[in-house]
């Protein structure tokens, strides 16, 4: 310039200025990667101005909004998540370092070779939900023979929406929990509650006195996380269910003796403390209700949990019983088992029933006689047989046995009860009977004595004792005679046939009725007559 004014330019020289930190990027998305909990996507445009040449880009994330994120960068103590890129990429994944369903707070830098620019505008997302950690403090609590109790704390990550638990048990501990789980072929018991639950009290599907091993998932919308730890509780007693393998025999020579065995139940419910053995004759109604029932007698027995067998005895012969056993456990009775049926052995019977004698009157040497069967029978009845004597002298169960009292026997069939002595009694003679039955054990004990006496048949001959002339009556004899023996009944008089006559047989004289005899008739308690009538003088007479 001269005081005229501005002359011509000279030749144009260029340069650029020096480097400076660039300015601040614009934030254009910071979203969730779908299906990677860990992750988010962010993208920016190039800073305006560059201030220089972009070498890189910063991006930093952080939860935390108690203070300005700028000093939480700047800060030592504040863990915050950087990922540097190149100059030329606009965008990034974060993969590492953050947490499932978490809000950040993100911003982006860009550098040049001065240095760091201005962070651009904060951005905020939340990280999708990922599968939880698993629960914890687990435990696991008994409280009935059905029944458990699990208890827990939500996962350590509690920012998750737990949208519900899952709690496993099982009793096998022959592989990993987690493989019986997954195997289709692995009966595992699993129970479902929400997300705001964490307990959960198991009454189905457990069985007594059984070691369960549990453990516990937790949930959210992504899925199912990881098992806790394993925990392990025993359920309490039960009833036992019932024995099994019953079996029931008589025992051999002992009629009043059955045999019963089992085997334990399965599954126990318990330790088993003692065995109950109910028997009882009586089919006619529940048999449950005739244990129950006071008024129906029923035989118990009682070993205690070790003994798989036991004796019944104090039984009735030849009787059908039927027969269950029950467990016991420190809660009480068990279930009864299935009932079995036997017969105890036969043995002698008892005495039968109702002896009548009756006489045959028709026949002065027979006797009827009927009787009932004994009751009980023991056992099939083979035979009677009735016994007679005379003798009262001893005992009459002597009088059978011992070889030198003469009893008359009859031995019938098992089906007959009614009898006829037809041989060996004699006209009305007192006799003492009884009836005894028999098994193909033996003979049993004898019946009540019956007395009879047989009908009255005419008598014996009476023996004449003297048969003389009375001295100075020259028309008399005397006669005497003694009682004929046997009587054969009440002897109610006696008659004396005289006559002269030898030519024929003297019976038919007497019966014949043109034939002249002599008859004199006394009463039954006189013994000697005196003839004084229609007889002659110095002749014979028989």
């Amino acid at each position: 310039n001269t005081s005229v004014g501005e002359g011509s330019p000279s030749v144009i020289a260029i340069i650029r200025t020096a480097e400076w930190v660039p300015s601040s990027p614009n934030i254009s998305s910071l979203v969730p990667v779908p299906g990677v909990p860990s992750a988010l996507s962010a993208s920016w445009s190039v800073p305006i101005p560059k201030n220089g040449i972009i070498t890189g880009y910063s991006v930093y994330c952080n939860t935390s909004i108690n203070q300005s994120f700028s000093a939480q960068v700047i800060g030592p103590n504040i863990p915050t998540i950087r990922s540097v890129v190149n100059g030329t990429t606009l965008a990034v994944t974060f993969s590492t370092g953050l947490k499932p369903y978490t809000q950040y707070e993100c911003y982006v830098t860009a550098n040049t070779s001065v240095g760091e620019g201005n962070p651009s505008v904060l951005a905020t997302a939340k990280t999708v939900e990922g599968i939880p950690s698993s629960p914890t403090n687990v435990t696991l609590l008994t409280v009935g023979p059905n029944t458990l109790m699990a208890n827990w704390s939500k996962p350590l990550i509690s920012n998750l929406a737990i949208t519900g638990y899952t709690v496993y048990c099982n009793t096998s501990a022959n592989q990993t929990f987690s493989e019986q789980i997954i195997g289709p072929n692995v009966p595992t018991i699993r129970s479902t509650v929400n997300g705001t639950t964490q307990a959960i009290m198991f009454n189905t599907r457990l069985d007594p006195f059984t070691q369960y091993e549990c453990y516990v998932t937790a949930n959210t919308s992504a899925g199912e996380g990881s098992p806790s730890e394993i925990v392990t509780a025993m359920t309490a007693e039960g009833v036992p269910s019932p024995p099994i393998n019953i079996t029931l025999y008589p025992a051999l020579g002992l009629p009043t003796t059955l045999l019963a065995s089992w085997s334990l139940p399965r599954p126990k419910n318990g330790i088993i403390i003692g065995f109950t053995v109910y028997c009882n004759t009586s089919a006619d109604q529940a048999y449950s209700e005739q244990v129950i029932g006071p008024n129906v007698p029923t035989i118990r027995s009682e070993v205690n949990g070790t003994t798989l067998a036991t004796t019944l005895t104090g039984l009735n012969p030849y009787t059908q019983y039927s027969c269950y056993v029950t467990a016991n456990t420190s809660v009480g009775e068990g279930n009864i088992s299935v009932t079995v049926t036997v017969r105890t052995a036969e043995y002698v019977p008892t005495y039968p029933r109702n002896l009548t004698l009756l006489p045959n009157l028709s026949s002065p040497t027979s006797l009827s006689a009927s009787w009932s069967p004994p009751v009980p029978k023991n056992g099939i009845i083979t035979g009677y047989t009735v016994y007679c004597n005379t003798s009262l002298n001893q005992s009459f169960p002597e009088q059978v046995i011992g070889q030198n009292i003469p009893t008359i026997r009859l031995v019938t069939n098992g089906t007959t009860q009614f009898e006829i002595f037809s041989t060996g009694l004699d006209p009305y003679t007192m006799y003492c009977c009884y009836v005894t039955a028999n098994t193909s054990v033996g003979e049993g004990s004898p019946s009540v004595i019956a007395i009879i006496r047989t009908a009255e048949w005419v008598p014996s001959s009476p023996n004449i004792s003297s048969l003389v002339p009375v001295p100075g009556v020259p028309s008399a004899l005397s006669a005497s005679w003694s009682v004929p023996i046997p009587k054969n009944g009440i002897i109610t008089g006696y008659s004396v046939y005289c006559n002269t006559s030898a030519n024929q047989t003297y019976p038919e004289q007497v019966i014949g009725p043109n034939v002249p005899t002599i008859r004199s008739v006394v009463r039954g308690t006189q013994l000697a007559v005196t003839f004084s009538t229609d007889l002659n003088p110095y002749t014979q007479y028989s």
